[in-house]
């Protein structure tokens, strides 16, 4: 909610357009006057009930916090930022989220107040891991870490990534890893190039690379695979 404003923005992480009309047209209907609006993803699909809700609790909060300060003497916090956990999860929630797991109970009950007031039908996913066993040795966290920032990264079946970087830009190279040579390789360099695609995307947001960023695909003389991965 922005206050003295009066637009409403749609994420752009809501990829239907139908769903961002319905959005727009549903927010414009309940916004109060001069209160701006930015819906994020986890907006998606919700009734208009459970959105004017939300609504009215952040008007509300802006109003009594306007309240708090009339009169109140300097220095003083009028209202402050949700904390670290809850903004993280505010930002990664959706409907592909199907599951967060927590060890320690003081989070796991921030996160669970937190999701009960933004989306309530998903404080099922919220799980309070109790066990004596590490999280992130559990689930496999570190080693996959390890893997995530080393400067080869392997997906798919054989396929993998060497990530150079340097003071001018970053330099992405993508391998097939099979050197056998079939009838069918045309089709094998679309396959590893899609999917390398698609690991250089979450490699760029997990190491937050910017700037100058060169990818060598694997060769393709088919102008249509040329065009599918473009």
């Amino acid at each position: 909610m922005i206050p003295c404003g009066n637009k409403v923005s749609i994420s752009q992480k809501i990829s239907s357009s139908e769903e961002k009309k319905r959005l727009k047209q549903l927010l414009e209907s309940i916004r109060p006057r001069n209160y701006g609006i930015i819906v994020r993803t986890v907006a998606e699909g919700k009734t208009a009930s459970v959105l004017d809700k939300e609504l009215r609790g952040l008007v509300k909060k802006f109003e009594n916090s306007l309240q708090d300060l009339s009169g109140s003497k300097t220095p003083k916090l009028v209202l402050s930022e949700i904390n670290r956990t809850a903004v993280i999860v505010r930002d990664i929630l959706d409907s592909s989220v199907e599951g967060i797991y927590v060890n320690d109970r003081e989070t796991y009950y921030d996160i669970k107040d937190y999701v009960q007031g933004i989306a309530p039908e998903m404080e099922k996913i919220i799980k309070q891991e109790k066990g004596d066993v590490p999280i992130f040795e559990k689930y496999d966290v570190s080693s996959q870490l390890k893997k995530g920032f080393g400067r080869t990264v392997s997906f798919g079946k054989q396929g993998y990534l060497v990530i150079e970087h340097t003071e001018a830009c970053h330099v992405i190279d993508v391998n097939s890893g099979n050197r056998n040579k079939s009838a069918d390789q045309a089709t094998n360099a679309l396959t590893t190039n899609m999917a390398a695609a698609e690991e250089i995307a979450r490699q760029l947001r997990l190491r937050d690379m910017g700037g100058i960023i060169i990818v060598d695909f694997i060769d393709m003389s088919n102008g249509e695979h040329r065009k599918t991965v473009y």
